[in-house]
């Protein structure tokens, strides 16, 4: 659902066929009720089923917790390129954790309940407004959204806790790390260290929270990948886009929706 408020269409009026994947136990797919317990390799099945019925390799888009699942691709998916935004970083979510932990540990500490939970935590409102919005968006606009909130796999995020070896680089095809200075939860160093390991491109967006695609702000992200895709591919020749994330995998990778 994330990706149906304003990516798909634009994506479309920019000719790009596009598609937003939801991962098993996200929003109308299958397998609810078990959702504590889909690991990593479950979800990169799921983007195995989609990539496997596009024409063309596509251009995995992963936002978050997606963002590593599209890096997981990388090592072995038939794919173009990928956008990883705001994604966990290659080391993996205890790098992430740590750098919150230092910065902000009470918000660390609400944000594992948040994601534990759901909505149903006493404070979910005001700990999603400060991990995942600028104060550019609207509360009506965030109460709207949270009904869509659901809790996160806890096996597939413990498989995210330790990434790789930083001298492993698997990407062969171009990477683009974007991220936000009011990213609270991947912050811009850890945007740069992700572009730094694959020998990707990077972009730092300005007055945009992590939830990106959704902030008032979401066009710069949009134009952000279309002019990063016009550089590495040729004109009329673009490849399809999936996506992912962790709010809701995205346009052209993974995603849970």
């Amino acid at each position: 659902w994330v990706w149906e408020q304003h990516f798909l269409g634009d994506m479309a009026e920019r000719g790009f066929e596009a598609h937003a994947l939801s991962l098993r136990g996200h929003g109308e797919s299958d397998g609810r009720v078990y959702l504590p317990f889909w690991s990593l390799n479950d979800f990169l099945e799921d983007v195995d089923q989609v990539v496997a019925t596009l024409d063309a390799p596509p251009i995995l888009i992963g936002h978050s917790m997606g963002g590593m699942i599209a890096q997981k691709y990388l090592q072995y998916g038939p794919v173009a390129g990928a956008v990883l935004m705001g994604s966990v970083p290659p080391l993996g979510l205890v790098h992430t954790g740590f750098d919150m932990a230092c910065r902000n540990p009470l918000l660390f500490q609400q944000i594992s309940l948040v994601q534990m939970f759901g909505p149903i935590f006493p404070w979910a409102d005001s700990t999603v407004r400060q991990m995942l919005f600028s104060d550019a968006m609207p509360e009506k606009e965030i109460t709207r959204l949270m009904a869509h909130w659901q809790p996160e796999s806890m096996r597939a995020a413990m498989d995210m806790m330790w990434g790789e070896p930083p001298w492993h680089r698997h990407s062969s095809v171009p990477v683009l790390a974007l991220g936000t200075d009011q990213d609270k939860f991947t912050p811009p160093n850890l945007v740069e260290a992700t572009a730094r390991h694959y020998h990707g491109d990077v972009r730092i967006l300005s007055g945009i929270g992590h939830a990106m695609m959704l902030e008032p702000g979401w066009r710069q992200v949009t134009d952000a990948i279309a002019d990063w895709v016009d550089d590495h591919f040729l004109q009329g020749s673009e490849p399809a886009a999936v996506g992912t994330g962790a709010v809701e995998y995205a346009i052209a990778a993974s995603a849970p929706a």
